[in-house]
């Protein structure tokens, strides 16, 4: 008797499932995407890209770091410090007047004209107008 019970049971829970199953064609659980939804992404699609490119002075740069080292200007951020060996000599360099406003050939200044910068604080300041005081004065808030 007992084993009857058992069986009717689940026979009851398995036919209501398979009818909740059969209902979902036509509904969708909330966090479920339906194939029409999925968009496909690709990447790694070659494109060409004419852009100008300015010349750097690599002696410049050494010159740059040799009076000013290796440590941001703007945030103290020191690769060498912070990464130990890997971080020895790194630092991005900052052109005071950016090179694409000069459009012609210019003799830099190393000492006055370039600027040791880590790479966010470098990203910062060619993303808006701010100098290197300003960006200095706004990290320090």
């Amino acid at each position: 008797m007992i084993l009857s019970k058992n069986y009717q049971e689940i026979h009851r829970c398995s036919t209501s499932l398979l009818t909740l199953i059969s209902d979902k064609k036509d509904s969708q659980i909330a966090e479920e995407i339906s194939d029409e939804d999925v968009e496909k992404l690709f990447e790694r699609a070659k494109k060409q890209i004419n852009v100008n490119a300015y010349e750097r002075n690599t002696k410049a740069r050494q010159l740059c770091v040799k009076k000013h080292g290796y440590t941001c200007c703007i945030c103290g951020f020191d690769f060498e410090e912070f990464y130990g060996e890997i971080g020895v000599g790194y630092i991005h360099v900052h052109h005071l007047i950016p090179l694409n406003k000069i459009h012609e050939k210019y003799q830099v200044d190393p000492e006055n004209d370039l600027k040791p910068v880590c790479p966010n604080c470098h990203a910062m300041l060619h993303k808006t107008s701010l100098s290197i005081e300003d960006l200095r004065t706004l990290i320090k808030k």
